[in-house]
């Protein structure tokens, strides 16, 4: 269906149709996009400035793949919501003329020749919500930090405890792997610190979850970046994870192994934002229970 939209509304001639060159364009096309993954991820970890507008897409996006998250970032960084030309038009969306299209990562399965089901990626040409007539408002962020805050202390799988002071009164909350709980200091001044301090140390319990040992020093740099989405995603302020170097480690890294270590980081944020998602959920259903008793 795309492919004849395109000739009916972009312009474009009939021609025969060959198999092989088909396939082989659609090889080319996988390699290319192949190779934007690689250079991009080398690209994000070059300077601050750029691995912290990779963050924001992946926050923004948390669905896709880092690779997706990384042709996005590469294409269309500015994208809040992306479908394939059919999927917009199933909601009677078109996108508009000479929109540029976002190439990202589809996974598709295939018969072996050995009859296994064998998996694969495909291209899918995607275009993002500001790219077509749709006049719908763009999804709103959870902006309730002492709502969110809750949530994800409500739904941590450690232990949180809340103590008085810390022998160094600067800290704010600490993550205990060998005793597997959360400690935050009491009378923290804002909902928003709140939340920030329990998303690091919820970055850290996700990071050192399933270890027999958890190095903190180690990880501090990916739990800063966990954090830094938790608050892109749900519109806390996040100046306090304010990126100003990299690891040198990135310097001397292969696009895969840069891509593991951003992996790592997402997954973790996924993982962290579910359980909160799920926390939301279940206490909006409880409140509507609880208001139906009432009328």
């Amino acid at each position: 269906m795309e492919e004849l939209f395109e000739k009916l509304y972009y312009g474009g001639k009939e021609e025969t149709f060959d198999r092989e060159e088909w396939k082989a364009k659609k090889q080319s096309e996988k390699e290319a996009v192949y190779q934007m993954i690689d250079e991009t991820a080398l690209g994000v970890v070059s300077t601050p400035e750029s691995f912290t507008n990779y963050l924001n897409v992946q926050a923004r996006m948390e669905r896709y793949s880092v690779a997706n998250a990384l042709l996005i970032y590469r294409q269309f960084p500015n994208a809040v919501q992306l479908k394939g030309y059919d999927e917009w038009v199933k909601d009677g969306i078109y996108p508009k003329r000479n929109s540029e299209k976002i190439n990202i990562l589809e996974p598709a399965e295939y018969t072996k020749s050995d009859g296994t089901v064998g998996r694969t990626y495909n291209v899918k040409r995607v275009f993002d919500v500001s790219q077509t007539n749709s006049r719908q408002a763009p999804p709103q962020v959870n902006r309730d930090a002492k709502m969110t805050a809750v949530a994800m202390l409500n739904s941590s799988p450690v232990k949180v405890k809340v103590i008085d002071q810390f022998s160094d009164p600067n800290l704010k909350g600490y993550y205990d792997h060998e005793k597997s709980e959360i400690r935050i200091r009491r009378g923290l001044e804002s909902s928003t610190q709140v939340f920030q301090v329990a998303a690091l140390e919820m970055a850290h319990s996700e990071l050192g979850a399933g270890l027999e040992e958890y190095r903190r020093d180690d990880n501090t740099f990916a739990a800063n970046c966990i954090a830094y989405m938790l608050c892109m995603k749900y519109g806390i302020d996040a100046g306090c994870f304010t990126i100003n170097r990299l690891p040198e480690k990135f310097k001397s890294m292969e696009a895969k192994e840069v891509r593991g270590v951003l992996t790592e980081m997402r997954n973790a944020m996924v993982e962290i934002s579910d359980r909160i998602s799920n926390e939301l959920y279940r206490s909006r259903k409880a409140r509507e229970k609880e208001d139906d008793r009432d009328r």
